[in-house]
């Protein structure tokens, strides 16, 4: 009600004047873990209503600032001044269990324990000998997946979750020198769908034989594989890989005699044959012209009339190698040689007995066994001393 001062002499007209009530700004800031709605622009007097909202892995703490409450969703009457608000959330932790497996270690893997969200969580895993290791199983894959690699990591989920080595098995791998040895090659292990990687570059060794590469085959003549490095490649089954060998070969041979030259129609030849540790060092021998002059197996020449002719020693080994030697043979007269048989007694007038020596084919010979007149005994060469044809041969080239 307004009363009017002074003189109206009639009816007045009054009008309002308003002004505009000032609005105030309520401001909202995230912490760690949370989202917010409900900011604005409010004025004095009304009811304002924020939001926070929890993100995975963390749990809503309180609001903080201007007011203070533990209720996510907080109402409040605006007051005649802005608002500032800060949701609050703290991480939740959750149980980690490292499983195990036969066959397998998990030494330097992050032990079982609770762990709080986004904790990075370490898996390792060493297979034991004739196992394999394939990655990890994971008991949710909602939570995390199953993973490929035996050392890998993973960031811990909102939720339990148990982690456990994928073994198997192992597909086997052995390394058979087949006679011969080695030093430091070692067996492998596997699983199937694996590429792994063989070190080719030991070799083994054998005594008169040389190493070719290797084959599961242990009586192959040719390898399956002859890398002297690295080599990837994949097995489906347990294996032996053999060591395949070939005996070594004639490189050299060197042909000899005892003397250069022998009357006695014969020469004895020796064929040398190089490297000194191949298992065959036997040779077969030939004459070019036999009518000259023949060789037995052992390398024995004998001559047969004048004249030269070509020795050749073969390396019995398949490995064609030969070497030749030049014999000349020059007729000659040489001793019969025969072994004499004793004739009948002889008697001297002192008492004192000889015997000589008959030859089956040239009769008799010298004397070859008798006795003093004070009965001490001599001796004679008993073979014929009779000249017959011969021949002389003679080495000439080698």
């Amino acid at each position: 009600t307004y009363a009017f001062m002074g003189d109206y002499a009639g009816d007045v007209t009054v009008t309002a004047q308003w002004k505009e009530k000032p609005k105030y700004t309520v401001s909202l800031t995230t912490g760690t873990g949370t989202s917010v709605s409900g900011a604005g622009s409010f004025y004095d007097g009304e009811t304002v209503t924020v939001l926070a909202t929890a993100l995975t892995g963390y749990t809503f703490s309180n609001w903080s600032g201007t007011y203070s409450s533990n209720d996510a969703v907080y109402s409040f009457t605006m007051p005649a001044q802005d608002v500032s608000l800060t949701a609050n959330a703290s991480v939740n932790s959750y149980t980690f269990t490292l499983g195990t497996a036969t066959g397998a270690s998990t030494e330097g893997s992050t032990e079982t324990g609770r762990y709080a969200y986004g904790t990075t969580i370490t898996l390792r895993a060493t297979a034991n000998v004739e196992y394999a290791c394939k990655g990890w199983t994971s008991s949710n894959t909602g939570l995390v997946p199953n993973l490929s690699a035996n050392d890998t990591t993973f960031t811990m989920p909102a939720g339990d979750i148990t982690m456990t080595p994928n073994v198997s098995k192992g597909y086997s791998l052995f390394f058979d020198a087949n006679g011969g040895s080695y030093d430091t090659l070692s067996d492998y292990y596997t699983y199937e769908g694996q590429m792994f990687t063989i070190d080719f570059s030991v070799i083994p060794t054998k005594a008169s034989y040389i190493f070719l590469g290797w084959s599961t085959d242990k009586t192959a003549t040719s390898p399956m594989y002859t890398e002297s490095g690295e080599k990837s490649f994949e097995i489906t089954g347990d294996a032996t890989l053999y060591a395949v060998w070939t005996p070594k070969k004639a490189t050299g041979i060197t042909i000899t005699s005892a003397t250069n030259s022998t009357q006695n129609s014969t020469l004895q030849l020796r064929a040398t044959v190089t490297p000194d540790d191949i298992l065959n060092q036997s040779v077969t021998w030939s004459s070019s012209n036999t009518s000259i002059a023949t060789v037995n197996n052992s390398g024995k020449v004998t001559g047969k009339s004048s004249g030269t002719t070509t020795i050749t020693a073969t390396a019995a080994d398949g490995s064609g190698v030969k070497a030749t030697a030049t014999v000349n043979v020059t007729v000659t007269k040489v001793a019969c040689g025969k072994t004499l048989t004793r004739g009948p007694i002889n008697k001297n007038d002192d008492g004192s007995i000889y015997y000589y020596g008959i030859c089956s084919t040239h009769g008799q010979q010298g004397i070859i066994y008798g006795t003093h007149a004070d009965g001490s005994q001599y001796w004679n060469s008993d073979k014929c001393t009779a000249k017959v044809k011969g021949y002389l041969l003679e080495l000439l080239t080698q």
